[in-house]
């Protein structure tokens, strides 16, 4: 699957589009198909660790 993946904090540059292993689901959990994602004012906020809580990396918005 391809993610937003960020390993460092900094501005948006810091955002990598990457490819990663397909998820698989447990118990009820069901796996959905994205054909297109946004980017917001919240996720570069992520990228800087100035959003309402602390983030943990590495870290898919």
């Amino acid at each position: 699957m391809k993610a937003i993946y960020i390993t460092e904090f900094g501005g948006p540059e810091v955002m990598k589009y990457v490819d990663l292993p397909e998820p698989v689901p447990a118990g009820s959990q069901v796996v959905l198909d994205v054909t297109a994602i946004g980017i917001n004012y919240a996720d570069t906020h992520q990228t800087e660790n100035s959003y309402l809580s602390s983030q943990k990396l590495p870290l898919i918005p």
